[in-house]
């Protein structure tokens, strides 16, 4: 009997371990289940949250594509308008250098303006003489002139120590210099056009010309657009305004009305080395004797003398080559 006491008593606690095992096995299941429950809610609200950032993402997608659509009409209204504004720039510019051309400036401008820009131009020259050194210095004063490629200080022969009309000589040492208030340049050599040879040609380089601070003139494009013309004597001395005519027989000439002028300024008539302006402000040409003005539209040279101490260049022969030129012309050229 007592054996089956203890019996029964170690069956009851198993019985009763079982049962506490069994009731923690429920509460496992229970608590799987909820835990499985609270997934399906996650899972759920993962698949909602999904779909709506799908759709958010879909609806964005749309406006980006809408928003670069309206960029893309923005900019090219934006290119358009742009176009329009240079087009409308490029007629406003065209009509103001149209008005500008075709209306003359009034002469005391033109001739203010040239004060303002003048340049002194020095020449010093020296060869070996018969009693020491024969030497020679000559003054003059120019505009900085250009054709859009390069600038030159134009001169008449008759403005430099050289001329024609003596026997050639050798002039060993040249020197050339330009100034403007304070600024100076050097010059490295001196040309003889082609169109004349008695109208010298100084080249200045883009750096000399802006330290010199002097405006550069453009030749001009069409000389005879106007009767009339601006001359101006002797670097300044004088100005006024001067009929001229084209001349068949000499191209690349014009004809001056070489009688006495009483306007604005002193009373002189044309002669050689006066500057000619266009009445739109352009340089027209040089007057080479008192009746004809040569139009310059180029700078090609046709003898160039060097500065500086040179005895091989033979400036005598280069002198008498170009006055051999200026003799051949016709007499009423010379």
């Amino acid at each position: 009997l007592a054996q089956m006491q203890r019996e029964l008593e170690q069956r009851q606690a198993d019985a009763e371990r079982q049962k506490q095992q069994l009731a923690q096995l429920e509460a496992q299941q229970a608590e799987a289940r909820q835990r499985i429950e609270s997934l399906n809610v996650a899972v759920k609200v993962a698949e909602q949250e999904k779909v709506l950032l799908r759709e958010t993402a879909d609806t964005l997608k749309t406006q980006v594509e809408q928003e670069r659509q309206e960029r893309i009409k923005v900019q090219e209204t934006t290119t358009q308008l742009a176009q329009g504004v240079g087009t409308l720039a490029e007629k406003s510019t065209e009509l103001t250098r149209e008005i500008r051309d075709n209306r003359p400036i009034n002469a005391n401008t033109l001739f203010n303006e040239f004060l303002a820009n003048r340049v002194q131009t020095t020449f010093n020259v020296s060869r070996p003489a018969l009693f020491g050194e024969a030497k020679r210095q000559k003054d003059a004063r120019t505009i900085f002139v250009s054709d859009g490629k390069q600038t030159y200080a134009l001169l008449h022969i008759d403005d430099t120590p050289f001329n024609f009309r003596d026997p050639g000589a050798d002039w060993e040492d040249i020197s050339i210099t330009f100034a403007k208030g304070g600024n100076r340049g050097t010059v490295p050599a001196m040309s003889f056009l082609s169109i004349d040879p008695r109208i010298i040609a100084l080249p200045v380089d883009e750096a000399q010309a802006a330290a010199v601070g002097a405006k550069v003139y453009q030749t001009s494009l069409d000389p005879v657009k106007f009767p009339e013309a601006l001359l101006i004597s002797n670097g300044g001395a004088g100005y006024g305004e001067v009929a001229f005519k084209l001349d068949a027989s000499t191209p690349g000439f014009v004809r001056m009305d070489n009688r006495l002028m009483k306007r604005m300024f002193g009373d002189f008539s044309p002669s050689r080395g006066d500057l000619v302006l266009s009445k739109t402000g352009e340089l027209l040409g040089i007057m080479v004797n008192s009746d004809y003005c040569a139009v310059i539209n180029n700078f090609l040279p046709a003898r160039t003398i060097r500065t500086g101490n040179d005895i091989d260049q033979k400036t005598g022969a280069i002198l008498d080559e170009m006055a051999m030129r200026v003799r051949a012309m016709p007499f009423r050229m010379q």
